[in-house]
């Protein structure tokens, strides 16, 4: 990487290195309309040519990611002059999150997509980007002739407001922004849930899909199950979901050894907070399946259950209000059985919802895959 000031009216070309999964296609997302706004938040004095680039970052033990690796290959290998990785690996300073370091050197920052929460990710992250590159070729700045770039940083600040910037003094590291306040670990925390795209789980679970519903199948030719979902009311029903649901979750993480056990103290938070993930990524999954069993239930309620053949076996008129309860009760019946078609779902697919499973992969990678989209 060069460590010139280009000079004014020539090219820098900024490298987004992405994780493969969420953090490229964020790269991907925000690359073509980065170079404008480098431009106006940064210096419209230089052409900014933005390279969106693959790579999986190799961490070690303590699951610090080796960013050296990027200054040896990829930079080299693209002729990078600043470059901003993006990881969906948690880091933190203590309990606090890390948002982003900066090594000012060598021009390369790297940021960390669960920091940065779980709602307008692309707009955060492009925000996050600019600043980032902001500080990075803030030492050029200076050095073009006074006045060419007033109106550089009146809006840079609020680009990581939430953020503190601090200046660690830790190895490399010049600038570093962390989560503040009370709520900086639940957006962490929410961060990671968003970066393990939930909804990706929902289609290798096709297999208990269809196991599940041939369970609550039984629900429909059976009488006394339709007076039973009937009596039951709201409470006991909306009650046995619940349950239902929680039975799911916890056969998939069993079955599929999903759970982190920390090896020692150190590794004991950091446990809680991957299983926080896990569960909360499973439990999204299995409350869409769960959502899919009712409305399958009620949708064939309605094609083979007539009113007059229902309204007999309960003994009064049945209106809405006993079909949604009769599919209430299929869906839970069934989620139960379903947990038995999990057993047939692949475990490399339903595992990725485990977040420590990909960062042990993340420690297992010698060999950086590198694929890049030129903006």
């Amino acid at each position: 990487m060069t460590a010139e000031h280009p000079a004014p009216g020539s090219r820098w070309v900024v490298g987004l290195v992405g994780d493969p999964g969420l953090p490229y296609q964020l790269a991907r997302d925000i690359a073509p309309d980065l170079a404008e706004e480098l431009r106006q938040h940064v210096s419209d004095r230089w052409d900014w040519r933005i390279v969106a680039i693959e790579h999986r970052f190799s961490a070690d033990e303590q699951g610090q990611l080796a960013l050296k690796d990027i200054v040896d290959t990829v930079v080299t290998r693209h002729g990078l002059d600043v470059v901003v990785c993006i990881t969906d690996q948690p880091r933190r300073s203590g309990t606090q999150p890390i948002v982003a370091d900066i090594t000012c050197r060598d021009r390369v920052a790297i940021t960390s997509l669960p920091a940065l929460g779980a709602v307008r990710l692309r707009r955060r992250a492009r925000h996050a980007v600019v600043r980032l590159v902001a500080e990075l070729v803030a030492d050029a700045i200076q050095s073009l002739p006074h006045g060419a770039d007033a109106a550089v940083g009146t809006t840079q600040a609020a680009m990581l407001a939430p953020f503190a910037r601090t200046t660690p003094g830790e190895g490399d590291i010049d600038v570093r922004f962390v989560g503040t306040g009370r709520h900086s670990r639940l957006r962490l925390l929410a961060g990671m849930v968003r970066a393990n795209r939930p909804w990706l789980l929902v289609p290798q679970l096709s297999s208990a899909f269809a196991a599940a519903f041939a369970a609550g199948a039984l629900v429909l030719i059976t009488e006394t199950v339709w007076r039973m979902a009937v009596l039951l009311g709201s409470l006991r029903l909306g009650v046995a979901a619940v349950l239902a649901v929680a039975t799911m979750v916890s056969w998939l993480v069993v079955d599929h050894e999903m759970w982190e056990r920390p090896s020692s103290a150190e590794d004991r938070e950091l446990a809680r907070l991957y299983n926080a993930t896990t569960l909360i990524t499973v439990a999204i999954g299995v409350m869409c399946l769960y959502a899919g069993l009712f409305v399958a239930g009620l949708m064939v309620e309605a094609l083979l259950l007539p009113r007059s053949i229902l309204g007999s076996a309960l003994g009064h008129t049945a209106g809405i209000g006993e079909y949604l309860a009769v599919a209430w009760l299929l869906a839970t019946i069934a989620t139960v059985g379903g947990a038995v078609g999990t057993g047939f779902a692949s475990d490399e697919a339903v595992v990725q919802a485990a977040y420590g499973y990909r960062q042990r992969e993340r420690r297992d990678h010698e060999s950086p895959h590198l694929t890049d989209d030129l903006g």
